[in-house]
């Protein structure tokens, strides 16, 4: 778990990871090389579902 999140990663396609926040099951599968554009998407969806901002995840690596 990271975060919160269970991160799965042979639950992607390929070079992809899924991450589920176990509160509610919802899912997002991450590429495992992000754009830019692409992770900003990521985080507002990760923070949608589970609440957890950026700077909580950054404070955590």
């Amino acid at each position: 778990m990271r975060c919160g999140f269970k991160i799965d990663l042979s639950g992607g396609d390929g070079s992809h990871y899924k991450a589920t926040w176990p509160a509610n099951q919802k899912s997002i599968t991450i590429q495992s090389d992000i754009r830019k554009d692409v992770l900003y998407y990521l985080l507002k969806e990760i923070e949608k579902y589970s609440g957890v901002t950026w700077e909580e995840i950054r404070k955590k690596m």
